[in-house]
């Protein structure tokens, strides 16, 4: 369960904060500085079907979320990733930093296309079809 702390920001655990984002919605930050490997939080939600545009594809379960992980936005380089429904950092992330993920490192398709304005000098530009 969240609780909030200020208009827009929300404590999930020692670990990491929901923070809305003006132009970009609720996104993930570190609340404390992380280290490569740690453990971030566990994917929560049920099996479903097909995908959905918040679905991930863990273990080669496609999982729709539930928990506060659905928050999570893709980046060209990420820096964490899934090891079953496991989050763990891809390598250290200081405090305030966007956590992260790369959609197509669990998505063999993406349901809902984007344009990725990631920033990162190695972006992809478009991700999935649309």
């Amino acid at each position: 369960m969240w609780r909030k702390l200020f208009r827009n920001f929300y404590l999930e655990s020692d670990k990491f904060i929901i923070r809305v984002v003006e132009g970009k919605g609720e996104a993930i930050f570190a609340h404390r500085d992380l280290a490569i490997g740690e453990t971030i939080g566990c994917f929560e939600g049920v099996p479903v079907a097909h995908p959905t545009k918040y679905s991930l594809t863990l273990d080669g379960v496609i999982v729709d979320p539930s928990g506060s992980l659905k928050f999570l936005n893709h980046s060209c380089t990420a820096n964490s990733f899934f090891s079953g429904r496991i989050l763990k950092a891809d390598r250290d992330i200081p405090s305030g930093e966007e956590i992260t993920i790369d959609y197509l490192a669990t998505e063999k398709e993406i349901s809902n296309g984007f344009l990725c304005r990631c920033g990162s000098d190695y972006c992809r530009g478009r991700i999935g079809n649309f």
